[in-house]
């Protein structure tokens, strides 16, 4: 059994929440949702929800100075456990003698909109001598003992208590709480995909979830529950780190896709310059530019050639000075016979 106590302002909003029918969440089109709502008892108030509040804030005004008299109490049973109509009745009466408003304005209901039993218990703080005589000190650890004793009574399955209200082998315990576990895995799966501490906030939001972040993060789901990232291994600091994690990632991949498609780029712009044959269709331009660099390229050449030939000629007048073999001297040396006989020289 899993417990839940809170203490309130109003009469009239709490009330309402607990005896009138309301539309399915997941379908807000759909009709009203008949017969929500089963009274299992009534402590010295009766009647529809106009007259309950009328008579629960009478009895309000006998304190002015209480700010807060309403006391809502919440109690769930595990899936697929279910407790008659007589067993929720008293479970009702031992949670009135265990917060000590038995002799006060109380009602209590069953819920029939979730696959889980549970019920409601809306009481009054302030009693009929005009004194606050219901202590709300310590409410969450009194409601963890007594969601363990119900157990116990009524031979349900065992919940631990939350770990503050446990002694220190206890705490070590490794607990299952699927809803924290699934919250967890949207989390997760949500970090996976953000680079940014406000895209992370707003894709958490957009599932739905409120976001309460301060010197840590909290997280609350639709119905309302409040769970600590650091309870789910999800604190502010790790999200911080992981998401700091994501966008080096992707900053490495982005460089690196980037290096790839340019050094593709490079090589199929030499291949298309370098190779005659290319199979790719140049256009114009491109072949007039390749004409222009190889005719460039053939100028080159020769101007070295050329220089290269001067340089010879000023260091040896005589070529067959640099001729490497006795037949390259011989064919220097009937060359120079030949423009003796015509009259210059080399």
């Amino acid at each position: 059994m899993i417990g839940k106590a809170i203490t309130g302002k109003g009469f009239a909003g709490c009330i309402s929440y607990c005896l009138e029918d309301k539309k399915m969440e997941m379908d807000k089109n759909q009709p009203l949702m008949k017969n929500r709502a089963e009274i299992l008892l009534f402590n010295k108030c009766f009647g529809n929800k106009k007259e309950l509040v009328q008579q629960f804030n009478e009895v309000r005004r006998l304190n002015p100075k209480q700010s807060k008299p309403v006391f809502h109490f919440t109690l769930s049973m595990a899936p697929g456990e279910h407790l008659s109509r007589p067993q929720l009745i008293q479970v009702a009466g031992d949670c009135a003698k265990e917060f000590g408003f038995a002799d006060n304005q109380f009602l209590a209901v069953e819920h029939k909109d979730t696959q889980h039993q549970h019920i409601h218990i809306v009481a009054n703080r302030i009693g009929y001598s005009g004194k606050t005589n219901v202590s709300d000190s310590n409410s969450y650890k009194r409601m963890a003992e007594f969601c363990r004793k119900m157990e116990q009574k009524f031979k349900l399955q065992q919940v631990l208590s939350p770990r503050r209200f446990l002694s220190k082998d206890q705490q070590l315990l490794p607990r299952n709480d699927q809803r924290r576990d699934q919250i967890k895995a949207q989390l997760q799966q949500i970090l996976r995909s953000s680079k940014t501490m406000d895209s992370f906030l707003q894709k958490v939001k957009a599932q739905g979830f409120e976001v309460i972040k301060g010197r840590g993060i909290s997280f609350i789901d639709n119905s309302g529950v409040k769970i600590k990232g650091s309870n789910m291994g999800l604190s502010l600091s790790t999200i911080e780190k992981l998401l700091q994690k994501n966008q080096t990632q992707y900053l490495t991949r982005d460089r690196e896709k980037g290096n790839k498609i340019g050094l593709e780029t490079r090589l199929a712009n030499a291949w298309r310059l370098t190779v005659p044959f290319s199979p790719y269709k140049r256009s114009p331009q491109e072949s007039a530019f390749i004409s222009a660099f190889i005719q460039s390229v053939k100028q080159v050449a020769e101007n070295t050639a050329d220089l290269m030939a001067d340089l010879y000629k000023v260091q040896y007048p005589n070529p067959e000075d640099y001729a490497i073999s006795e037949v390259e001297r011989e064919y220097y040396r009937n060359i120079r016979k030949k423009k003796k006989k015509r009259g210059y020289r080399l």
